[in-house]
């Protein structure tokens, strides 16, 4: 952090280097103060090494001291951070009574403190000014909005909720509970939007219809579980087939649509904030609405098509047309589904509405043809059990289908203009070779993908979803769990999906919260990759300005959308591998080393080294979260972004090569969006059978063993963190 402008002298220079260098080291006791907090001791700790490092930052950067109520704010925050930490709480933990919104863990005060600091710094640093005081109670009130949002997970303090919104009047469990999840996402609602417009107006959000639109949204998410749940009980699965299908799908709609709309809503006028626009009755409405269409066309489509596969698969007659005429069968199916799949496919966060595009992919008659050879592709390799031969086999088959599904059809619908007079002659070769490459790629990689295992995994979850009850389907009923942080701490109950709706809106949630974790890594991971590829430091540059900043957020804002709509799809064909190999290995530096043993050595070791490998993962917790951030941060968002920044890049020199204007999109939007589908679908190593009790026995052995996970003391951690801090500080300086 360099607060002066322009070129400074050199004794200039050195005391700003000496103040930066002393505002890292007491920004770092405050947050080790915090990390031991709960005491007054450790809060008073904490708030006078804060007010230290702004008194240095605001000396160097205003050339002024800090006003009385500006020292207040840098005390009183981190002291009211730290008083509340907890050190014997765990990570997420759900409160067990309303007094336990009030604290938290030592490592969220830490980095409350940390967030306080880092916004005095950048607003001294930018603005010349210290933050209003409003901005630092955000601050302060963040984590514990937070827990707030964490009771909906305790069903005794839903229901007290309950009775305090319905004043006591009511008594039925299934009301308070809805009573109680609608006042505590109100209040959320509330305090976001009314923070965020005295934030950046001055004034409160109270225009009528912006206090009916927080309401709605609130009453829709409130409303989704047991909506939901109605769509998996028994008595609707006691109905008759179709109107219980029907009934099904309408669940899935509303319930989906009300998670989407509260989702949407928050995350709307937090995008909106960040481009300086104060929440509206326009922009409010619109977040809501456009979320709630948004959830009930994807889950309607994604319903419609699980039970429509469904029943065609239960239905004798079709079953024995397939049978009877298999080639003719599956050239009509795959020439129907074409359009529908192709328009599935290319859906993506921004994309135009889905029923106009689904119409104008069915009014092109090369879908069709494209369709019937993906379709008689497909029959003949379950008839000649394809997915069970050598991957090698496979992909070579799925190459050839694609190859012909993609020019085959091109040449032949060209050749058929040109006989008919239409066309004067054909395209230029290297279009034909171009689709050639990409249907060869895409037919390939699916073709090697949907192996014998892969296939059984995906009618299990298909059956699962199809299934209106569980156990009348004969499917157990079983808690879904998730943990958030790293697959390990942070255990949230999402309830016991009976059914395939209930299913559905328990994965669209748990997608919401994994996927808020690994936002901030894809939001940075694209800017670096940005850089990389364009061979340009203007990204990296922008990224220490208030424009770099505010896409950063933006960007990770949208990928936590992500979660609503990928999860289910991810959930539902991405598989556990029990035999190691070097594409399933989470992490793109594990990737490469399992790249390297797999060349090095013969695979009995291979597979020994995977097992040890794994075996430390689950001893040493730095570990886990390292190959964690590794696979996220650096393997999956760099495959995933890939398939915009690498893909735009090569879909311009597609189109200079094939003689178009290097601005034209010439790689199908359908190919564009496989690739990044790919890489979030790749099968991941899990030990099975013996293997599993090798690393579950000798995990045990090697933690009672071992003792603490970190071979270093929270204080010799503080100091390294310090050190950093202090060499960071003289570089910016200098």
């Amino acid at each position: 952090m360099s607060c002066a402008s322009g070129a400074a002298p050199a004794p200039g220079r050195l005391l700003s280097s000496l103040h930066c260098a002393l505002a890292a080291a007491a920004a770092t006791g405050c947050a080790l103060a915090a990390l031991r907090g709960g005491t007054p001791a450790a809060a008073g700790l904490a708030g006078q090494a804060a007010q230290a490092a702004t008194w240095l930052v605001a000396r160097c950067c205003t050339g002024r001291h800090l006003r009385p109520s500006e020292a207040l704010a840098d005390f009183l925050v981190p002291a009211l951070l730290a008083l509340a930490a907890d050190p014997g709480l765990h990570i997420w933990e759900i409160p067990a009574t309303f007094a336990g919104v009030l604290r938290f863990t030592g490592l969220a005060a830490a980095t409350g403190c940390l967030a306080h600091l880092v916004l005095v710094f950048q607003s001294c640093a930018g603005r010349r000014t210290h933050p209003q005081a409003l901005a630092s109670l955000c601050v302060l009130a963040a984590p514990f909005l937070f827990n707030w949002l964490l009771l909906l997970a305790n069903p005794a303090l839903v229901e007290r909720l309950g009775r305090i919104a319905t004043l006591g009047l009511a008594d039925s469990p299934a009301l308070l509970a809805l009573a109680g999840r609608f006042l505590n996402l109100l209040v959320l609602n509330q305090a976001v939007v009314q923070a965020l417009s005295l934030l950046l107006s001055g004034r409160p959000a109270g225009r009528r219809r912006i206090q009916l639109a927080l309401a709605a949204g609130a009453l829709a998410a409130a409303v989704t579980p047991p909506a939901a749940d109605w769509g998996s009980a028994a008595a609707l699965a006691s109905w008759p087939l179709l109107p219980a299908t029907l009934a099904a799908i309408a669940a899935a709609m509303f319930s989906q649509a009300g998670l989407w709309a509260e989702t949407f809503l928050v995350t709307g006028v937090l995008l909106d904030a960040l481009h300086g626009k104060t929440p509206s009755s326009f922009w409010v409405g619109e977040h809501l609405a456009s979320g709630f269409k948004k959830g009930a066309a994807y889950s309607g489509v994604f319903m419609a098509v699980v039970h429509t596969g469904a029943l065609l698969a239960g239905s004798a007659a079709v079953r024995d047309a397939i049978v009877g005429h298999s080639f003719l069968s599956c050239a009509l199916f795959g020439a129907l589904a074409f359009p529908l799949a192709k328009t599935i496919l290319e859906t993506f966060d921004g994309s135009p509405a889905f029923f106009p595009r689904l119409g104008h992919s069915a009014k092109d008659p090369a879908h069709y043809a494209r369709g019937m050879v993906v379709g008689v592709g497909v029959g003949s390799a379950l008839l000649a059990a394809v997915q069970a031969v050598d991957p090698g086999m496979r992909f070579v088959y799925g190459c050839a289908v694609g190859a012909t599904a993609y020019a085959g059809v091109d040449l032949l619908r060209d050749g058929a203009l040109v006989a008919a007079g239409r066309r004067g002659r054909l395209q230029t070769w290297k279009i034909y070779g171009l689709g050639l490459l990409l249907g060869a790629a895409a037919g390939g990689a699916l073709a090697w993908y949907l192996d014998a295992a892969q296939l059984a995994v995906i009618a299990a979850k298909y059956a699962k979803y199809a299934a209106l009850h569980f156990p009348a389907a004969g499917i157990q009923i079983e808690d879904y769990v998730i943990y958030p942080l790293f697959n390990k701490w942070g255990a949230m109950p999402l309830g016991q999906p009976a059914g395939g709706v209930r299913l559905f809106y328990a994965e669209a949630v748990s997608g919401v919260i994994n996927w808020s974790l690994a936002a901030p890594l894809f939001s940075v991971n694209l800017v670096l990759l940005t850089a990389l590829l364009k061979r340009s430091a203007r990204p990296l540059k922008d990224l220490f300005t208030r424009r770099g900043a505010v896409g950063l957020v933006e960007q990770a804002i949208r990928v936590l959308r992500w979660g609503l709509w990928m999860a289910p799809i991810i959930y539902s064909f991405l598989r556990m591998s029990p035999d190691p190999a070097w594409y399933n290995q989470d992490g793109a530096l594990r990737t490469l080393a399992a790249m390297f043993q797999g060349m090095s050595v013969d695979p009995g070791a291979f597979r020994a080294w995977s097992l040890n490998l794994f075996l430390l993962m689950l001893v040493h917790d730095w570990l886990r979260i390292a190959i964690w951030i590794d696979h996220m941060g650096l393997r999956v968002a760099t495959l995933v972004n890939l398939s915009f920044v690498g893909v735009d890049i090569l879909d311009e020199k597609a189109a200079r090569l094939v003689g178009h204007s290097a601005r034209t999109r010439h790689i199908p939007e359908g190919l564009r969006r496989f690739a990044t589908w790919a890489p979030l679908l790749i099968p991941f190593y899990l030990p099975r059978g013996q293997d599993w009790d090798y690393a579950w026995g000798r995990m045990e052995a090697l933690r009672a063993a071992a003792g603490p996970d970190l071979p270093w003391t929270p204080a010799q951690a503080g100091m390294g963190v310090l050190a950093a801090g202090l060499a960071a500080a003289l570089i910016s300086a200098l």
